[in-house]
């Protein structure tokens, strides 16, 4: 079921008012929500997992180029009660954020027929394709179950 978070609040007021809406259509928008909430609270803790160890990164100086040396005047730490934020100050610390954050969202770009032939060219013998036929169908199999799976923190 699709919901649309807009117009929510206005079938809620129409469901309480009008005795002909069906409880199974209240109880499936119910699920709904709570499916929304779970990803959304998944997103944002998979969000803050991110942050923390890219900050845990940078100030390890893992991040640094060889040769470079860490200096406590170029990475400024401020010091609250809530989680430190880093300022990123060298060039060198730049570009490595750029590198990073090309290599995380952007896409890697797979010619698929090209892949699929080679692997087809590949497994060409029975035994060989027999497995491969039995990789895909666990592939796909895992695929649906994962889709369907609610990923909690433990397993990030």
């Amino acid at each position: 079921m699709k919901l649309d978070l807009s117009n929510f609040d206005l079938w809620l007021l129409q469901a309480k008012k009008d005795s002909s809406f069906s409880p199974d259509v209240l109880r499936g928008w119910a699920d709904t929500l709570q499916m929304h909430i779970k990803h959304s609270r998944t997103r944002f803790e998979c969000a803050k997992l991110f942050g923390n160890l890219f900050n845990e990164w940078l100030s390890s100086g893992a991040s640094v180029t060889v040769g470079a040396k860490l200096n406590d005047a170029e990475i400024e730490v401020p010091h609250t009660d809530a989680e430190p934020f880093i300022e990123i100050g060298r060039k060198e610390l730049h570009n490595q954020k750029e590198r990073l954050d090309s290599i995380i969202f952007t896409p890697p770009i797979v010619d698929c027929t090209a892949l699929h032939s080679y692997l087809t060219s590949l497994f060409s013998d029975e035994a060989p394709n027999g497995t491969l036929q039995h990789l895909r169908r666990d592939i796909e199999e895992f695929g649906k179950y994962i889709r369907r799976k609610v990923i909690t923190a433990d397993d990030v």
